[in-house]
């Protein structure tokens, strides 16, 4: 086995037999600030629960480095906030762990990242498993070709994955295919047409998504408006933050802003979620364009401590990009 795959399947090993959890750095870091206190200070008080504390064993947690949960326990009651908060609700490491549950999915990591090809025989799932890791951590463009060949060569794909192709065209929108991912979707849907349950009414959001990309915007508000009468509850907040972006292209920039704003608030009200950084960025878009500098760059680095605090590097370079685009040089 590769030495790059020897590493993953350990790190995933100790994480499924919860010897380290990934700690939700954004959390700890909002919470020591709202304290007002610095590294040093919470070094110290940590030293009073247990040894070995120090001001960079603080910064690696709010680095996002994996700890014990020994050590998160001891953050939390520090901080005074509930244990189940410390650790980061990371995609990625549940993504590493169904990945590595799968014998098949060890194998085509290995072959994978010695620069092979997948084997033709391999499930769909198990494509699906390693282009969303890819995706996930900021490789959009390698994501997209095992999921394409596999829509191009494979016989066995039906109706019943359209959830295999709502994250292909999802994989299309993050590397800039949006006709293609468009092409994808409604195909999927077409087939699916008598079955309209969650996944029908997600892929449908997939579609809205592509068609806002493509400036096709009353298109896009007429299928959001039919998820939120149709779909349901589960994508009542991605619906509304996708209509907050048409109105942040249209410049309607009032109704954007109360739109990113009552999504913000919704999402804090549950478990802490990286989504809370598609929040952020969007206003800092809106405060940007209305000229609030102090407000966009705030806006901008709290949307960046959320991606980097679960690794979510696809976000974190949208983050990056657009910072070096809407504001001048402080």
């Amino acid at each position: 086995m590769g030495k790059r795959t020897h590493i993953l399947g350990g790190i995933v090993s100790e994480f499924n037999s919860h010897r380290i959890q990934v700690p939700n750095a954004y959390r700890i870091r909002s919470a020591r600030e709202a304290k007002q206190w610095s590294q040093e200070q919470l070094a110290e008080r940590l030293k009073r629960l247990s040894s070995g504390w120090n001001p960079r064993t603080v910064q690696q947690l709010e680095g996002a480095n994996p700890a014990f949960p020994s050590t998160l326990d001891d953050v939390a009651t520090c901080l005074g906030i509930p244990r189940n908060e410390i650790t980061a609700d990371s995609i990625l490491m549940q993504i590493l762990r169904e990945v590595v549950l799968s014998q098949t999915a060890r194998l085509a990591i290995e072959v994978d990242l010695r620069g092979g090809r997948l084997p033709r025989a391999e499930s769909v799932s198990q494509v699906l498993y390693i282009a969303a890791l890819k995706d996930f951590v900021g490789n959009s463009s390698n994501a997209i070709k095992g999921v394409l060949q596999m829509v191009s060569h494979s016989r066995n794909l039906h109706n019943a994955d359209l959830v295999f192709f709502t994250y292909a065209a999802a994989f299309c929108d993050h590397n800039r295919q949006y006709e293609t991912g468009l092409r994808l979707i409604r195909d999927a849907l077409h087939e699916a047409e008598n079955v309209r349950d969650e996944n029908y009414w997600w892929a449908t959001y997939q579609e809205a998504v592509l068609l806002t990309k493509l400036d096709r915007h009353w298109e896009s508000w007429a299928k959001l408006n039919e998820i939120l009468q149709h779909g349901g509850a589960p994508y009542e907040i991605s619906v509304l933050h996708q209509l907050g972006v048409i109105c942040l292209d249209q410049a309607r920039f009032g109704e954007a802003e109360a739109i990113f704003c009552e999504c913000l608030e919704r999402r804090k009200r549950r478990r802490f979620s990286f989504r809370l950084a598609y929040e952020y960025r969007r206003l800092a878009h809106v405060f940007a364009a209305l000229n609030r500098c102090s407000e966009a760059r705030k806006a901008f680095r709290d949307a960046l401590a959320i991606a980097q605090s679960v690794r979510f590097g696809r976000y974190e370079t949208l983050i990056r990009t657009d910072m070096k685009k809407l504001l001048a040089p402080s």
